[in-house]
């Protein structure tokens, strides 16, 4: 079927290890299972990347949107997964360093 013209956004939470497919990566120094789905949809759909980060709680969030992430949809699926996962990890890392108290859900990781 051909693209759709409407334009929208979906977010994934790479955060969340639910797929068939599972990477294990150090996210702050401890093992962590990471989805390959949302990297596998960002390959094969061709869609822009945007990295979000979410701050407050039930009354009060701010979310602020990052710059597009440079995916080179060109290289092979798993090498695009190890290049572009490490890419991902890192802007998390520096989220989750930035603002440790909204991260307490990855301490049961």
């Amino acid at each position: 079927t051909a693209p759709s013209s409407k334009r929208g956004i979906v977010e994934i939470q790479l955060d969340v290890p639910f797929s068939r497919h599972l990477i294990m990566r150090s996210f702050l120094g401890r093992p962590c299972r990471f989805p390959a789905g949302p990297l596998h949809l960002a390959r094969t759909s061709g869609c822009v990347v945007l990295p979000k980060l979410a701050i407050g709680h039930t009354d009060c969030l701010e979310i602020q949107i990052g710059h597009p992430l440079a995916m080179d949809l060109r290289l092979p699926m798993e090498t695009f997964y190890e290049s572009h996962l490490s890419a991902i990890i890192q802007i998390l890392e520096s989220h989750a360093l930035e603002h440790p108290d909204q991260w307490e859900l990855w301490i049961k990781l």
